[in-house]
């Protein structure tokens, strides 16, 4: 693969997980408030994930 092929599936795959992340705020938000959907513990969890999977090793 060329270097600018994989730079641009990189970015996408930055993209893509910024979006399931505003998903879920969104949607802890709508469940939650603004306040608790930013600082639950649920979302501390999963911020930390990407961190500890594919790649990490």
């Amino acid at each position: 693969m060329a270097e600018t092929e994989l730079r641009e599936e990189l970015y996408a795959s930055f993209k893509n997980r910024a979006m399931i992340y505003h998903q879920l705020f969104e949607v802890l938000r709508e469940e939650l408030d603004e306040e608790r959907a930013a600082s639950c513990d649920l979302c501390a969890g999963c911020w930390a994930a990407p961190s500890t999977g594919v790649g990490s090793s």
